[in-house]
């Protein structure tokens, strides 16, 4: 699958929070941002975008995108990877 990541221009409302982790989507950048999985190609988006009209979200930017190992932690688990306290 794809990675999906949809970009606003406002920070959702708590009720619009609900609709987009109910659609399998998690926050990032101060709920600027959500990802999660999407479909298999890039037509995707179109039906994502659909989905996301109702809420009442303003909608910068859909990407889709081979997922990355962060993203992918985050499905298998359900939360993000822990830092590493600055080591490298």
């Amino acid at each position: 699958n794809k990675q999906i990541t949809i970009a606003l221009n406002t920070p959702p409302s708590a009720d619009q929070c609900q609709q987009l982790t109910a659609q399998g989507l998690f926050p990032g950048d101060g709920g600027l941002t959500w990802s999660g999985s999407a479909g298999t190609d890039y037509g995707s988006a179109v039906v994502w975008h659909e989905k996301l009209q109702s809420t009442g979200l303003e909608i910068a930017e859909i990407r889709l995108q081979e997922p990355s190992l962060e993203a992918v932690f985050l499905h298998l688990t359900g939360r993000p990877p822990i830092s590493n306290g600055g080591l490298e």
